[in-house]
């Protein structure tokens, strides 16, 4: 299997988001497996696609094409936080990959976050346990309440999407590690920064272990800040293959 393109933006819409979507098409596509959503960091809705934005991303997107398993990436609302408006672009993004390749899975899907894109990839895992496959997270927003009480990125943003000001109001439903144990048994690979200046790294390997992931798949990626080109790509894609992609 080798080879990959990318299909940006070309007359194909997320049904019910009105947000053009891209898809990364392999060369040759694994049949009977799970596609693969991809979820972008915060500020960033075409960090997937975009060379001027963490190349590594894209790399990592080509390289897992390249593989034959089908990704897509798509806006989803920009800095929405996991909130019920850009929930359904999940679903609605999974369907436009499965249009594309009909071959994929039906009842499961895979789910990609970086940074903020780590709370909308484990909400929809609660949401929906048995159309989950596997979660990978890098330097994963898992625990949004953390990461606002640490008031490095997010906080403002979060205000916005949900509607709320003041940790006294920070909304029940993205309290995401108090609602951990709806996702757990779902296998889960997560890389970390062990100094990350956004996401608290204690709160990442809280949820990481709550939801009984493994600590072969919980890795340390080094004091490398809010940033993640140092996770080994080829432990990501083993990780999906042994988890249907």
């Amino acid at each position: 299997m080798s080879g990959n393109t990318i299909d940006s933006d070309l007359n194909r819409v997320v049904p019910g988001s009105g947000e053009l979507d891209t898809i990364w098409h392999p060369g040759t596509p694994r049949v009977g497996k799970c596609g693969v959503i991809l979820l972008h960091g915060q500020s960033n809705p075409q960090g997937w696609i975009d060379p001027g934005a963490p190349r590594y991303a894209m790399e990592m997107a080509a390289t897992i094409t390249a593989c034959g398993i089908p990704c897509i990436s798509a806006e989803m609302h920009g800095n929405a936080w996991a909130n019920d408006v850009m929930m359904p672009d999940i679903p609605a993004a999974k369907t436009v990959l499965r249009n594309a390749y009909p071959s994929l899975r039906a009842d499961k899907v895979i789910v990609f976050g970086i940074s903020m894109g780590g709370a909308p990839a484990v909400r929809y895992a609660q949401q929906n346990p048995t159309a989950v496959a596997a979660v990978i997270g890098l330097i994963p927003a898992y625990d949004p309440l953390a990461v606002y009480n640490y008031g490095n990125i997010g906080d403002f943003y979060m205000e916005q999407a949900w509607g709320f000001s003041g940790v006294a109001n920070f909304p029940a439903a993205l309290n995401l590690a108090a609602t951990s144990s709806l996702a757990a048994g779902i296998p889960i690979l997560t890389g970390y920064s062990s100094n990350d200046d956004a996401v608290p790294a204690a709160s990442v390997i809280a949820y990481h272990n709550a939801v009984g992931g493994t600590s072969e798949n919980l890795i340390n990626i080094g004091a490398v800040g809010h940033t993640f080109d140092t996770m080994p790509i080829s432990t990501v894609v083993r990780f999906l293959v042994a988890n249907g992609a």
